[in-house]
């Protein structure tokens, strides 16, 4: 048996061995495809946008809240960039206000104050939401954080909280909150984003 075994392991060895650099290759592809994706995809936006930037009011671009790239017979298209970083900075500013005190808050209670299974328990728990696609969060935001601010910031005539959302001008008493589609969904869904990547990197840290 001793013997059978001596003959076994070099063989074994060696099959691990040949493996070892095929594997290392299809790493380091796996690696460089990331990077070169996501280079090519930058060159094909740079390619697409290069015939329109000599032609590019950049002062109006940066200055007008209008975005209008297919306008009707007889308009002129329009490029003005305002309202999209205005809203991409208000959504930003609203997520972090959420995210980070609730993150630093549950890293510090996982860090220091939780034991045992509690503490692993909310780990994975952590980790398994950090793993949501954006594609299932925009569908919550959607179906459920959207129709719940809705309902929250409509002002329901002859209620005491339609009455305090008309005080603090939330609120219409016509439409109220129209549709759930506004910044707070989509900063509130960016945050619910957010928590688990600021809960585990300030609990690794």
């Amino acid at each position: 048996m001793s013997q059978a075994s001596a003959v076994r392991s070099p063989q074994r060895f060696n099959l691990l061995d040949v493996l070892e650099k095929p594997t290392e290759w299809l790493i380091r592809l796996c690696g460089w495809s990331s990077i070169i994706g996501i280079v090519a995809i930058f060159l094909f936006i740079f390619k697409e946008a290069a015939p329109m930037l000599p032609k590019l009011d950049w002062i109006y671009f940066f200055t007008s809240p209008r975005w209008i790239p297919n306008p009707g017979a007889g308009n002129e298209p329009s490029f003005g960039a305002l309202a999209l970083l205005v809203g991409t900075l208000s959504t930003t500013f609203l997520c972090l206000i959420i995210a980070v005190p609730v993150g630093l808050g549950a890293a510090v209670y996982i860090s220091e104050f939780a034991k045992g299974k509690v503490k692993e328990t909310l780990k994975v728990v952590i980790e398994l939401l950090a793993a949501i696609p954006s594609i299932v969060w925009g569908f919550i935001g959607l179906m459920v954080i959207g129709p719940l601010i809705k309902s929250i910031f409509t002002a329901a005539p002859g209620s005491w909280w339609g009455h305090v959302m008309l005080t603090l001008h939330l609120a219409s008493a016509d439409t109220g909150a129209a549709q759930g589609t506004n910044l707070l969904t989509g900063g509130v869904i960016l945050a619910l984003m957010s928590v688990p990547v600021i809960v585990s990197l300030s609990e690794d840290a």
